[in-house]
């Protein structure tokens, strides 16, 4: 029997190593939830009177002594029969409840002091099946405490998990990578909450060096968790003014010095309905692939997501909406979010995508495949945009719409205008979530009639694909026909009928005749007609060429 009384475990030195929240009877591990700990150090450890706990209940440990990398199994008291053939059990009077889906567990002295801590979600089984149950979570690395989801996998034992054992995922798994400030919240014109990207020494972020622009100092820094930080500021921050913050001197916990990019922050202005707007949609994605929603902030005002909203519909009912974020984070002017609940099958299917500006939510709406509507709502619960799309507005001569997304041509024409939607480009592979629309073309308002550009070549490549039509009129409340000629005098699209015209305006051809095929090359005349309640007419006509490029 050995025996020995070891000195008191500290930071990291004993780490909760292997979770299982979910059993179900589908391995051959006792139906019994359990939580492994294991000394990472070659030292006698003793963990008496330490405290183990989940987010809602604590339990103290009895007197544990561990030997150089042992593991131990803790179980509830009336399970330990069960376990004990496994390895050395530990029975407590009651194993904290482990959540199936996300929990917080953690490891502390009775002072307090945090030994190791683990927030997990089921997201880091990796695996859809084995999260639905049956499966342990194993750490991969013990020697890298800190990387959370990157250092967690599901069991690949044939039991469904390892207690007692060496973890089946157990590798080498280094934190190499310097945490970075992943968001900036202005909480006052005087406090600002820093959040970093993974956890940190919570000492480094309280001495260290924090720098902004524009002559702004700070004055006091207080810790707020393991990832936060919240400086006290002077002179006070100034709306409509851009701001970077830099971050020196704070480490990880795994020792890691923060990179020192300046993060950019301003003051949230108040926003109104209009300012951002549904820019590109993908509602057909390929295979297993995901919808995404591209925003785009058309204001001069600075913007924060956080209670912004995303929903479907039909007809005038708003359905299923669900909250962007609760953070504030800021879409700055001329700036693009896609909205997606899995950027990484996003950057897959799209190599090209703005991958900084892959913006995730917690869950979107389902879109249907053929035609759906997309509310954008402001935190006020004010419809901002609202988009109705079908999937005859895709361009007609593509072999399939199957991951093309829908495209915006002109940020200031109406989203209900049909032929302000294209198909995004072959050239840019169907889609550009986060960035510049391929076929984003703004209209030229003429003192009449014009057209731009005047050769344009709709060949779905994302160069002058649409030619736009812009009129201007002395007066509003004309009605108007926009048709389109050949050289020869006959018709090939009834582009425009009857419509209630305002002073000014742009619509879109897409080159594509009234049999829905794509028109000949050649020079087209685009003729319009409008009058007025009182019987006055007028008409316009000019001239566009429809070439090929070669």
């Amino acid at each position: 029997m050995q025996f020995a009384i070891g000195r008191q475990a500290q930071v990291f030195e004993v780490v909760i190593h292997e979770i299982y929240a979910n059993p179900n009877g589908s391995s051959q591990l006792p139906e019994y939830e359990f939580v492994e700990l294991r000394n990472v150090t070659n030292s006698v450890l003793r963990i008496t009177g330490y405290k183990f706990s989940d987010a809602t209940s604590t339990v103290t440990l009895p007197s544990i002594v561990l030997f150089p990398q042992e593991k131990i199994i803790l179980v509830a008291n009336a399970n330990v029969a069960q376990f004990s053939s496994l390895g050395r059990t530990i029975g407590l009077s009651s194993l904290p409840s482990l959540n199936n889906s996300s929990d917080v567990l953690t490891l502390k002295k009775a002072d307090g002091t945090i030994i190791h801590t683990v927030a997990y979600f089921d997201t880091w089984y990796g695996d859809d099946t084995k999260k639905n149950g049956g499966w342990t979570l194993e750490m991969i690395d013990p020697l890298n405490p800190c990387n959370e989801n990157n250092n967690w996998r599901a069991s690949n034992d044939p039991s469904g998990g390892t207690p007692g054992r060496e973890n089946s995922v157990h590798a080498a798994n280094p934190d190499l990578t310097a945490p970075v400030p992943s968001l900036v919240e202005v909480l006052s014109p005087t406090t600002i909450a820093v959040t970093f990207s993974e956890r940190m020494d919570s000492l480094s972020m309280l001495t260290g060096n924090f720098t902004i622009t524009n002559g702004i100092n700070v004055i006091a820094q207080s810790v707020n968790g393991d990832r936060n930080v919240v400086l006290t500021v002077a002179p006070s921050l100034i709306p409509q003014t851009i701001y970077y913050l830099t971050a020196g001197l704070s480490t990880d916990c795994s020792g890691n010095t923060v990179a020192s990019t300046p993060v950019k922050f301003a003051i949230p202005d108040f926003p109104q309905a209009g300012d951002l707007i549904i820019n590109e949609v993908l509602f057909n994605p390929r295979g297993s692939g995901v919808d995404f929603v591209e925003i785009y902030n058309r204001s001069d005002r600075f913007i924060t997501l956080k209670d912004w909203k995303i929903a479907n519909g039909q007809n005038d009912t708003v359905s299923n909406i669900k909250t962007i974020t609760t953070t504030n984070t800021l879409i700055y002017p001329g700036e693009y979010f896609a909205l997606t609940t899995n950027p990484a099958n996003i950057i897959s299917e799209y190599p090209l995508s703005a991958t900084d500006r892959l913006f995730t939510v917690a869950s979107m709406p389902s879109f249907n495949n053929d035609a759906g509507r997309v509310f954008l709502i402001t935190p006020l619960n004010s419809i901002s945009d609202d988009f109705s799309y079908t999937d005859d507005m895709h361009f007609p001569l593509l072999n399939s719409d199957d991951g093309v997304s829908l495209e915006r041509v002109d940020f200031f024409r109406p989203t209900s205008d049909n032929t302000n939607w294209h198909s995004a480009a072959e050239t840019v592979g169907f889609a550009t979530p986060g960035y510049k629309n391929s076929q984003l073309q703004p209209g030229e308002v003429g003192n009449t009639l014009s057209v731009a550009p005047k050769t344009f070549s709709p060949d779905n490549d994302g160069y002058n694909d649409v030619v736009n039509i812009s009129y201007k009129f002395d007066q509003a409340g004309y009605t108007g026909n926009i048709t389109i000629f050949d050289a020869q005098g006959r018709i090939v699209r009834l582009l425009m009928r009857n419509d209630l015209l305002s002073s000014e305006g742009t619509i879109s051809w897409d080159g594509i005749n009234e049999r829905r095929e794509k028109a000949n090359t050649g020079v087209y005349v685009v003729y319009m007609e409008v009058f007025d309640l009182s019987g006055n007419s007028k008409h316009y006509k000019t001239a566009v060429v429809l070439a090929m490029r070669f």
